[in-house]
Protein backbone atom coordinates (compact mmCIF):
# COMPACT_ATOMS: atom_id res chain seq x y z
CA UNK A 1 0.00 0.00 0.00
CA UNK A 2 1.09 3.36 -0.60
CA UNK A 3 -0.32 6.57 1.26
CA UNK A 4 0.18 9.87 0.98
CA UNK A 5 0.39 12.44 3.69
CA UNK A 6 -0.42 15.68 3.82
CA UNK A 7 0.62 18.37 6.59
CA UNK A 8 3.61 16.27 7.58
CA UNK A 9 5.51 17.80 10.13
CA UNK A 10 8.94 16.80 9.71
CA UNK A 11 10.32 17.77 13.04
CA UNK A 12 8.17 14.70 14.35
CA UNK A 13 5.70 13.14 12.10
CA UNK A 14 8.66 12.30 9.53
CA UNK A 15 10.71 10.42 11.43
CA UNK A 16 8.00 8.46 12.93
CA UNK A 17 6.60 7.92 9.41
CA UNK A 18 9.83 6.36 8.05
CA UNK A 19 10.54 3.74 11.08
CA UNK A 20 6.49 3.25 10.58
CA UNK A 21 6.97 2.51 6.76
CA UNK A 22 10.06 0.15 7.42
CA UNK A 23 8.27 -2.26 10.13
CA UNK A 24 5.14 -2.67 7.97
CA UNK A 25 6.22 -2.66 4.60
CA UNK A 26 4.48 0.59 3.50
CA UNK A 27 5.29 3.12 0.98
CA UNK A 28 4.76 6.74 1.62
CA UNK A 29 4.98 10.09 -0.10
CA UNK A 30 4.42 13.84 1.48
CA UNK A 31 4.26 17.34 1.74
CA UNK A 32 3.89 19.95 4.19
CA UNK A 33 1.31 21.72 2.58
CA UNK A 34 -2.70 20.67 3.46
CA UNK A 35 -4.64 19.27 0.56
CA UNK A 36 -6.53 21.77 -1.82
CA UNK A 37 -7.83 21.16 -5.34
CA UNK A 38 -4.21 21.79 -6.32
CA UNK A 39 -2.36 19.27 -4.59
CA UNK A 40 -4.78 16.66 -4.81
CA UNK A 41 -2.94 15.10 -8.12
CA UNK A 42 0.60 14.70 -5.64
CA UNK A 43 -1.98 11.67 -3.94
CA UNK A 44 -2.33 9.75 -8.18
CA UNK A 45 -1.45 6.16 -7.36
CA UNK A 46 -1.79 6.33 -3.57
CA UNK A 47 -4.35 4.37 -1.76
CA UNK A 48 -5.10 6.47 1.06
CA UNK A 49 -4.65 9.85 2.25
CA UNK A 50 -3.64 10.89 5.69
CA UNK A 51 -4.15 14.20 6.79
CA UNK A 52 -4.90 16.83 9.95
CA UNK A 53 -8.16 18.36 10.37
CA UNK A 54 -8.82 20.45 7.99
CA UNK A 55 -11.64 21.88 4.98
CA UNK A 56 -12.26 19.26 2.50
CA UNK A 57 -15.30 19.83 0.14
CA UNK A 58 -17.40 16.98 -1.37
CA UNK A 59 -15.45 18.45 -4.85
CA UNK A 60 -11.81 17.81 -3.07
CA UNK A 61 -12.96 14.34 -2.10
CA UNK A 62 -14.93 13.05 -5.31
CA UNK A 63 -11.29 14.15 -7.05
CA UNK A 64 -9.21 11.95 -4.51
CA UNK A 65 -11.10 9.69 -5.85
CA UNK A 66 -10.91 10.22 -9.29
CA UNK A 67 -7.13 10.00 -9.00
CA UNK A 68 -7.34 6.56 -6.94
CA UNK A 69 -7.56 7.01 -3.17
CA UNK A 70 -9.54 4.70 -1.57
CA UNK A 71 -8.79 5.61 2.16
CA UNK A 72 -8.81 8.45 4.03
CA UNK A 73 -7.06 8.87 7.56
CA UNK A 74 -7.41 11.83 9.49
CA UNK A 75 -4.41 12.41 12.20
CA UNK A 76 -6.19 14.57 15.27
CA UNK A 77 -5.45 15.27 18.66
CA UNK A 78 -8.97 17.11 19.03
CA UNK A 79 -12.47 15.73 18.06
CA UNK A 80 -15.54 16.78 16.06
CA UNK A 81 -14.22 17.00 12.71
CA UNK A 82 -16.39 14.14 11.25
CA UNK A 83 -19.76 14.87 10.38
CA UNK A 84 -22.18 12.17 11.43
CA UNK A 85 -25.61 11.22 10.97
CA UNK A 86 -28.08 10.28 13.35
CA UNK A 87 -29.85 6.73 13.11
CA UNK A 88 -31.80 5.61 15.38
CA UNK A 89 -29.86 5.88 18.87
CA UNK A 90 -26.63 5.61 17.60
CA UNK A 91 -24.79 8.07 14.96
CA UNK A 92 -23.22 6.61 12.10
CA UNK A 93 -19.61 8.30 10.76
CA UNK A 94 -19.86 8.11 6.96
CA UNK A 95 -17.58 7.33 4.42
CA UNK A 96 -17.15 9.82 1.73
CA UNK A 97 -16.35 6.95 -0.67
CA UNK A 98 -18.71 4.68 -0.62
CA UNK A 99 -22.24 4.76 -1.70
CA UNK A 100 -23.33 2.73 1.42
CA UNK A 101 -25.21 5.61 3.31
CA UNK A 102 -26.95 2.95 5.91
CA UNK A 103 -24.60 0.97 7.84
CA UNK A 104 -21.78 3.79 8.26
CA UNK A 105 -18.11 3.14 8.37
CA UNK A 106 -18.39 3.66 12.39
CA UNK A 107 -20.96 3.93 15.00
CA UNK A 108 -20.91 6.01 17.79
CA UNK A 109 -22.91 5.61 20.94
CA UNK A 110 -23.61 8.28 23.04
CA UNK A 111 -23.80 5.75 26.14
CA UNK A 112 -20.34 4.84 25.25
CA UNK A 113 -18.82 8.47 25.53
Amino acid sequence: MKIFVYAMREFDELPVAQQLAREIGVEFAYSTAHPTMETIELARGCEAVSCTPCPLTDEMMEKFAEVGVKYFLTRSIGYDFVDLKKKGPRYLGLCPFHDDKHDGNFIVRPSSI
